[in-house]
Formats: structure tokens, C-alpha cells, sequence
């Protein structure tokens, strides 16, 4: 039996072109695909960091808003732990874990091996002196304020007097490199 002209099968050379444009089209799809996968996994840590650094500047902007003067003590006050740890506190109105009150509010830094944890702490100010039961918010890269007086920056702040402007420099890691978040809160009026 004979095969007429137009019944023959692909030959040899047409199955491998064949071949190779469909790995060339799968190959492509792939790459696209992985791809898309990373600019997700970028997309997603951006929108994290982004939702992390809003919730600490809304706890830090209510606390800050809600501070009290106690008659010669600063009402924000830094400095170092005795491992040379940075920390922030504040005297603030607060409905916290230690009930509705005034209450003594810690932010402190811990060095880990890849950045720092941001801890969180606070005590009814008229308690007992003693240790900050400290509780970890976030792990970031760096957390820098400045205070302004009115008419400069300052690094620190021990005065008695209520900062004018508090400003937050937050470094949170991000796909292998670092994001800034950093806002400035206002503190108008008189010290209670």
C-alpha cells in the first residue's frame, strides 16, 4: 500500500523545530512567571513594612499627644540601658495593659544579629521602681528621633519642657535592603 503525497507524517527536522520553539515558549512563560512571583513577594513586604510602620506611629502619636507633665520630671526623656541600648520614654495618659492612667511608656532598642527589636513597655509611673516588663513590637533595621525646641533639632531631650516637634526615622528591612518611614508629630500647646 502506498501513501499518497499528503497523508505523510512530520519528519524528523519538523519535530525538533517543533520542540524547540515549544521549549523557548515555556522557558519565557516560566521566567515570566517567576517574575511575577518576586514583584509579588516585593509588593507584599512593602505593604507589610508600610502597615508596621502606621500602626507604630499611631501608638507613638497618641502617646505622644497624651503626655503629662509631672512637676520636675521631663515628660519625654532618652538614653542608653546599661548595654548601651537606646531608649525613649515617656510620661503619657494611657489605657494600657497596666489599666487607664498615667503610666511611664518605654520604647527601647535590643541589638540582634541582623538589626534590632523594637520593645515596648510601660508601669503605672506612682508603682514601685523597678524593671520595664518589655514586650517585642517589631524587628527593625533602625529607629532614630530628633526633638525640636522650638528653634533647633536636638538629639536628645532631658528638659522638663514639652517638645514642639518629635520626628521618627524608621528603618524596617525590606526584600534585602531597607525601607525609611519617617513623620514628624506636632505638640502644640502648654505642658499639663
Amino acid at each position: 500500500m502506498r501513501l499518497r503525497h499528503d497523508q505523510r507524517g512530520m519528519t524528523l527536522l519538523e519535530v525538533l523545530v517543533a520542540t524547540a520553539v515549544a521549549a523557548l515558549v515555556l522557558t519565557a512563560c516560566y521566567g515570566l512567571n517567576a517574575a511575577l512571583h518576586r514583584s509579588e513577594a516585593r509588593v507584599e513586604q512593602g505593604r507589610a513594612a508600610h502597615h508596621l510602620a502606621r500602626v507604630l506611629y499611631d501608638r507613638l502619636g497618641r502617646e505622644l499627644r497624651s503626655l503629662y507633665q509631672v512637676k520636675g520630671q521631663p515628660s519625654v526623656s532618652t538614653g542608653q540601658t546599661a548595654l548601651g541600648e537606646p531608649y525613649l520614654q515617656l510620661i503619657a495618659y494611657t489605657q494600657g495593659p497596666t489599666g487607664t492612667g498615667v503610666a511611664l511608656i518605654r520604647y527601647q532598642l535590643q541589638a540582634v544579629d541582623d538589626g534590632f527589636l523594637l520593645l515596648r513597655g510601660e508601669r503605672p509611673l506612682y508603682a514601685a521602681q523597678g524593671d520595664f516588663p518589655l514586650i517585642e513590637l517589631a524587628q527593625v533595621s533602625a529607629l532614630r528621633w530628633k526633638f525640636h525646641d522650638g528653634s533647633n533639632w536636638q538629639d536628645e531631650w532631658q528638659s522638663s519642657d514639652r517638645p514642639r516637634l518629635v520626628r521618627f526615622e524608621l528603618e524596617l528591612p525590606v526584600f534585602g535592603g531597607k525601607q525609611v518611614f519617617a513623620t514628624d508629630f506636632d505638640l502644640p500647646g502648654e505642658s499639663r
